[in-house]
């Protein structure tokens, strides 16, 4: 056998045209390397791995060829080329039908798992059994059991997506993204988790999260610890060299879904009032001191206004300052008086 047909078979192969005989002589073949042999994971390691079987091909029809006669020795040769291929592809399939990728939680290597990866330039869906919706971004993977056990969800996630749950008080749902754990019970929110980047970073839309250190977390402890939480509008920050979690408003909050028919138009009403009616409507803490605020009158529209803009306008309107302090908004004043 030429070593152009030994290439020639392996690419057939890897194109995943082989056939059920042909794996099984890559099995019984195994062994033609030595135990020595392992699963490459680099270009370079598959090439080493090629030119060692072709060398240990070549020496075992030598010996063959001494004590086989000619029409045996051809079928022999054939055999164990067909052989070589197949430990090739049987270690192929082992590396890349097992192993998704590592998320600084260890290696996935269970055939169980679902894997999707975006390489595409757009935003993809992907529905899975309980009823969520992940919105995979591009450039990202995500791994998960075909089908949940009895009382966790999880998935395992690298790059960015955003996730609608499902609510289950009884099977909480955990995302896995490079050092951090968040669990959800039915909530929507963003996950950041490039391993270019120095930070990760969950931001939630409705609902409420917990997030958690990788260390923090064990089969024990899952189900009692509180983690940092997380509420609508509010996004953590996790910095992955010194990891330390900031918690922040996030950049545009928006309205919750229960509270879009409130009316922000005001006339001569307290600005503790308003600033309560804003608190409702976005989810977000705003701290102040009410008996302050309670006489200081606030005239205005602001239902075209984004939140931040909401607070500004009455800051202006009272002399008041405010700022964001642990994914809460300070109001600090004087008083109207």
């Amino acid at each position: 056998m030429s070593k152009h047909s030994f290439d020639s078979i392996l690419e057939k192969y890897l194109a995943g045209k082989c056939t059920p005989a042909e794996r099984l002589l890559v099995e019984q073949w195994y062994d033609l390397i030595g135990d020595e042999a392992k699963i490459p994971d680099t270009n370079e390691e598959w090439e080493s791995l090629k030119t060692r079987m072709w060398i240990e091909i070549q020496k075992q029809n030598k010996k063959e060829a001494t004590v086989i006669p000619i029409y045996k020795r051809l079928s022999f040769r054939i055999g164990v080329a067909a052989s070589v291929v197949f430990v090739l592809l049987f270690g192929i399939y082992q590396y890349s039908s097992k192993i998704f990728f590592n998320n600084g939680f260890g290696i996935l290597e269970s055939t169980n798992y679902e894997k999707i990866e975006n390489t595409s330039d757009k935003n993809k869906i992907v529905h899975l059994e309980d009823g969520s919706s992940i919105r995979l971004f591009p450039n990202s993977k995500i791994s998960f059991l075909k089908h949940f056990e009895a009382h966790k969800r999880e998935v395992f996630l690298e790059g960015e997506a955003f996730f609608e749950i499902a609510k289950n008080p009884s099977k909480p749902f955990y995302v896995y993204a490079n050092k951090l754990v968040t669990k959800v019970i039915g909530t929507s929110f963003l996950v950041k988790a490039h391993k270019s980047q120095a930070a990760v970073q969950v931001l939630v839309q409705s609902g409420k999260v917990s997030v958690f250190k990788k260390e923090e977390v064990s089969d024990n402890i899952l189900r009692n610890i509180e983690g940092v939480v997380i509420l609508a509008n509010q996004q953590l920050n996790f910095d992955k060299k010194s990891e330390t979690f900031l918690k922040t408003v996030i950049e545009k909050p928006t309205l919750l879904a229960n509270k879009t028919f409130i009316d922000f138009n005001f006339e001569e009403v307290a600005a503790s009032e308003v600033l309560k009616k804003i608190q409702s409507a976005y989810g977000i803490s705003i701290i102040f001191e009410e008996e302050i605020l309670k006489e200081c009158p606030f005239t205005a529209d602001l239902t075209d206004e984004p939140l931040y803009g909401k607070i500004s306008l009455l800051c202006q309107a009272i002399e008041a300052n405010y700022e964001t302090i642990d994914g809460q908004i300070i109001i600090s004043s004087r008083g109207c008086r």
